[in-house]
């Protein structure tokens, strides 16, 4: 979107887009970069003709994909904070950008991390082959809308594309493994983290701005109580977090 914003669209719009990309953009590069491992474990798995991989690999993908529920989480809300303090004089656009950016991306963090699942069991035409339908129907959407609806358009077109996209790759997956390589009981505890890291960090970001005017303030220790209230809560309502967690620190500690 931000190629094609920059031909057709205004340097404004592609501002826009790009920040609301940028503070959107975190919960799905932690998926992106858990892909690789998880396809190194697979691909591993695979090639000594081992089933083991059944066993994880839904919570893989979806554990990989939990922080992109987090950050739509702080998204909800903080945006008229953040849109104030990135983007004061287009806040409605910045803020309608960041949340279209930030809600997709849950999808963009289950669809990369099964694509690279899918090329450890030797598919990897399926990587580059929905991407690039995902781009053949998306860029047409941006490049019409880009006029009247600038940094939208572009926050449109990534959601087209990244619809589509999924789309064919949750078809390919359950094609190959049988199944959407989803944990749904999982995802029902994510939402439910979601909105109680959401609302601890709305009711933190409104009380400080009351007491200190500080927006930035604000949004920084919002960010921080959210990203700890969502592991709270996941840490006592799901035992597989409870392992990652107890993981994470255990080897923080150990470096």
């Amino acid at each position: 979107p931000v190629y094609v914003l920059g031909i057709v669209a205004t340097p404004t719009a592609v501002g826009i887009y790009e920040a609301a990309d940028r503070l959107s953009d975190f919960g799905a590069t932690i998926s992106w970069r858990l892909s690789s491992p998880l396809m190194t474990k697979v691909s591993g798995e695979w090639s000594v003709n081992k089933d083991s991989m059944h066993e994880y690999l839904d919570s893989a993908v979806t554990g990989g994909t939990g922080v992109t529920f987090a950050v739509i989480g702080y998204l909800i809300s903080s945006y008229s904070t953040l849109s104030s303090i990135v983007f004061p004089e287009a806040p409605f656009i910045f803020s309608v950008t960041m949340m279209l950016v930030g809600g997709i991306n849950i999808l963009r963090g289950f669809w990369t991390l099964i694509s690279h699942a899918m090329e450890g069991v030797n598919q990897p035409s399926v990587s580059l082959t929905t991407k690039l339908y995902g781009l053949i129907i998306s860029v047409p959407v941006t490049v019409l809308l880009a006029g009247e609806y600038g940094a939208i358009a572009g926050a449109i077109g990534y959601i087209v594309m990244n619809i589509v996209i999924s789309v064919y790759v949750f078809k390919y997956s359950r094609d190959y493994f049988g199944r959407l390589l989803v944990d749904w009981n999982l995802v029902i505890r994510y939402i439910i983290s979601t909105i109680i890291s959401g609302a601890v960090s709305y009711a933190i970001i409104q009380s400080i701005q009351i007491v200190t005017g500080s927006m930035v303030l604000s949004a920084v220790i919002g960010a921080f109580c959210c990203i700890i209230t969502y592991g709270a809560v996941m840490y006592l309502i799901s035992d597989q977090a409870k392992k990652v967690i107890r993981r994470a620190l255990k080897l923080t500690k150990s470096t």
